[in-house]
């Protein structure tokens, strides 16, 4: 029997530890293979990029470009080495079938090389965890919402983080949807 999976990108891409990641302000996350390699992005735009010829940690400058737009770019340039990284919208699956919604490509020039390498894999943006929740209106422009003056309920809002849904009602209407 063939063993299908990478245990070293298991390990990064498990619920456990992108959950872990995600505690410790992780935002985005990619991974790719021969050769392997992982990226982490936390929101103050730091970049941690490992390789099998280190490890990389530096601040990263991000694209000025619309919110809108596909693709996203980062870059830094340290005494070390100098970071492309390209996240672009779309689906992309890695060679285990684990589905993502980015595809990246890490270009990467190490001390004393004239020319970048090129690393392509697959990565996603991760859920803040802290809003997976079901959240209760209890208090309104700084004044309790008493319970008895909703007959539904008091207004709710149930965030599912893993499924990237909404669900609730402000008291007579209900409303779902996505949420990004």
């Amino acid at each position: 029997k063939t063993n299908t999976t990478n245990p070293k990108s298991a390990l990064v891409m498990s619920p456990t530890a992108l959950l872990e990641k995600s505690i410790a302000g992780i935002d985005f996350v990619a991974h790719g293979n021969d050769p392997d390699w992982t990226l982490d992005i936390s929101l103050d735009n730091t970049m941690i990029f490992k390789s099998a010829r280190g490890t990389y940690q530096a601040p990263a400058s991000k694209d000025a470009r619309d919110e809108n737009a596909k693709v996203s770019r980062y870059f830094s340039s340290t005494n070390q080495t100098d970071l492309i990284v390209t996240l672009t919208m779309g689906a992309c699956i890695d060679k285990w079938s684990n589905k993502f919604d980015q595809q990246v490509k890490v270009e990467v020039k190490y001390p004393g090389a004239e020319n970048f390498v090129l690393y392509e894999g697959c990565g996603k943006y991760l859920p803040d965890y802290r809003l997976h929740n079901i959240w209760i209106v209890t208090t309104l422009n700084g004044r309790n919402v008493p319970p008895e003056k909703s007959p539904r309920g008091l207004p709710e809002i149930e965030i599912n983080a893993n499924d990237k849904r909404v669900i609730g009602h402000g008291g007579c209407n209900s409303f779902s949807g996505k949420v990004e």
